[in-house]
């Protein structure tokens, strides 16, 4: 069996004039929010081997925000790394088949509309009440929990996965 953790970044500030995209900070709410998201997770023994994070800044604050309760659980071996195709829209299962094919629990964290089309796509079972709220929408620092039958990615494929769980921190 093989978990995909969908984690959308925090709670961004918006650009300052002149400022790109990619230097967006996270606000304060959104700190507050990606800790409580990493609570969640580590609280429910979601811990990843490998987690892929977009380069922008909001998506790397949210991930150093959420990892002071996640890494109690990871393996000493655990990797982290920067994704640039995460940031743009790119096919998030494609990334997570070609990146993540050794970990057992991979963590992407990303952008909307991909995380939120991703976790709708791949989430083909699970408890239909938390089907129905990520159809209807994937907020700020929501995690959703998908496991898949096997022991590798190559088989993860549209409709495939069971939802296990999904975290919003409100």
């Amino acid at each position: 069996m093989v978990r995909i953790i969908l984690f959308r970044h925090a709670k961004a500030a918006e650009a300052e004039p002149g400022q790109a995209d990619l230097a967006r900070p996270l606000t304060g709410e959104g700190l507050r929010d990606a800790l409580a998201t990493g609570d969640a997770l580590a609280a429910a023994g979601y811990f990843p081997d490998v987690i892929l994070c977009s380069p922008a800044r909001r998506t790397r604050q949210t991930l150093v925000a959420a990892l002071p309760r996640l890494i109690e659980g990871m393996a000493e071996d655990a990797a982290t790394r920067l994704v640039p195709r995460l940031y743009g829209g790119g096919d998030y299962a494609a990334i997570a088949r070609e990146e993540g094919e050794d970990a057992e629990s991979l963590m992407l964290i990303g952008h909307n509309p991909s995380i939120h089309q991703t976790a709708r796509a791949l989430a083909g079972d699970g408890d239909s009440r938390r089907l129905a709220e990520i159809a209807a929408k994937f907020p700020t620092s929501a995690a959703a929990v998908i496991e898949f039958e096997g022991g590798n990615w190559r088989g993860a494929r549209a409709g495939g996965g069971k939802l296990i769980d999904f975290i919003v921190p409100k």
